[in-house]
């Protein structure tokens, strides 16, 4: 059985009106994310009213990294729009217990 070890902790803010679109934004790139293989788990949530985040897991740092790649791309492409740039907070985490 593998153990997952690592994630991303990310947090951003949504730009002023654009709170409701870009919670449908990620709601919509759960799709793209379930095809991902090597993400394990995926959660984007709010914790406020223009502040929300995702919290991912992956077994190994390649699987973390694919999902990088492709989730960089669609913030660029996608959300340039509905964030505030200087609020994206990325951090690599390791996974120290978990609970599937």
């Amino acid at each position: 059985m593998e153990v997952i070890k690592l994630g991303f902790l990310i947090r951003f803010q949504a730009k002023e009106g654009k709170e409701n679109e870009l919670e449908q934004a990620m709601k919509k790139a759960l799709s793209k994310v379930q095809e991902e293989t090597g993400t394990i788990t995926w959660f984007a949530f709010r914790f406020a009213q223009s502040e929300f985040g995702v919290i991912d897991t992956f077994y190994d740092e390649e699987a973390r990294q694919i999902h990088w790649e492709a989730g960089k791309n669609a913030v660029e492409e996608h959300l340039q729009s509905l964030i505030v740039k200087e609020s994206l907070s990325v951090n690599k985490i390791d996974i120290v217990a978990a609970k599937l």
